[in-house]
């Protein structure tokens, strides 16, 4: 199965960016059908849970409520999502981030605001 015909679903807080990273995405050659999202953390964790076959969950980690760390850790203990690769996607510092890659065992890490290539090459990568 081609990287781009995967299943990604896209967690923030922010509608825009939800749909920024969906184009992001599509423009580098994902499939609008395959880009699933949630508002949330809890929302996240509840689609998983009910059967979304994700391959790879882009997360932010500040949201308001059940932040990403919270939707992390779920992730890592649901039965069947062991091979559900992570990129933390946020604005926080990116020493902080990438200590928090390591603590909680994401796959990855793209800081918020840089080149929109970087998020789907990323992606493509952990895909592939």
């Amino acid at each position: 199965m081609d990287v781009y015909d995967k299943t990604v679903l896209i967690v923030d807080d922010e509608p825009r960016i939800i749909e920024l990273v969906k184009l992001q995405l599509q423009q580098a050659g994902f499939k609008p059908e395959n880009l699933h999202v949630a508002s949330g953390a809890q929302e996240c964790v509840e689609k998983l849970s009910s059967g979304l076959k994700a391959d790879l969950v882009i997360l932010d980690i500040m949201m308001p409520g059940k932040d990403g760390y919270w939707a992390i850790g779920a992730i890592k203990t649901m039965a069947g999502l062991e091979k559900v690769r992570v990129i933390f996607y946020t604005a926080m510092p990116e020493d902080e981030v990438r200590r928090s890659c390591m603590l909680y065992g994401a796959d990855g890490y793209v800081l918020k605001g840089s080149d929109g290539k970087n998020l789907a090459d990323k992606a493509a990568d952990l895909l592939k």
